[in-house]
């Protein structure tokens, strides 16, 4: 069975945090981040590329969260990097 994700954009889109369904993030933590928003749910494989994903999925493993680049995120809503940044703006701006 896949990893889900939740997926939760911080500040501006300037990151996402990862983090398996259903689980509290530690805002001790990823507080520091800055306004952090949920954004949706996602499978991991569909949105790590596979070069990522370990290290990803290591530090998910490790802290209970994992922090990619805005321009990281392979997928979102199956659409590429630059359409994805694009459909999470529009969500923000909701």
């Amino acid at each position: 069975m896949a990893m889900r994700l939740d997926v939760y954009v911080v500040g501006d889109l300037e990151a996402w945090v990862l983090a398996p369904s259903g689980t509290r993030l530690p805002m001790a933590e990823v507080g520091v981040l800055g306004r952090l928003r949920w954004w949706g749910r996602l499978d991991a494989e569909q949105a790590l590329t596979g070069e990522q994903r370990p290290a990803v999925i290591r530090d998910i493993d490790a802290r209970g969260y994992g922090i990619v680049a805005a321009g990281e995120l392979s997928a979102v809503d199956g659409r590429t990097d630059a359409a994805s940044n694009d459909a999470a703006e529009q969500r923000l701006a909701a």
